[in-house]
């Protein structure tokens, strides 16, 4: 079996999806902010949850750039 590899594979975007991830990222770090620094009384500082919503901020903030 030979595989063709002089083919041109384009793979499109849609700007409008990439907005809105990006617009759902931040809504997203900013929730988890608001429960990690407790405007939401969700979590404690001495609950394991707090780690949790400490990890989305970090990871929601970088979520938009993979």
């Amino acid at each position: 079996m030979v595989i063709d590899t002089t083919r041109t594979i384009e793979i499109e975007g849609s700007p409008l999806k990439l907005f809105g991830l990006a617009a759902l990222g931040v809504l997203m770090t900013g929730l988890a902010a608001a429960m990690m620094l407790g405007y939401i009384p969700a979590v404690s500082q001495n609950d394991w949850r707090y780690w949790v919503v400490a990890f989305g901020v970090v990871f929601f903030a970088f979520a938009p750039r993979f």
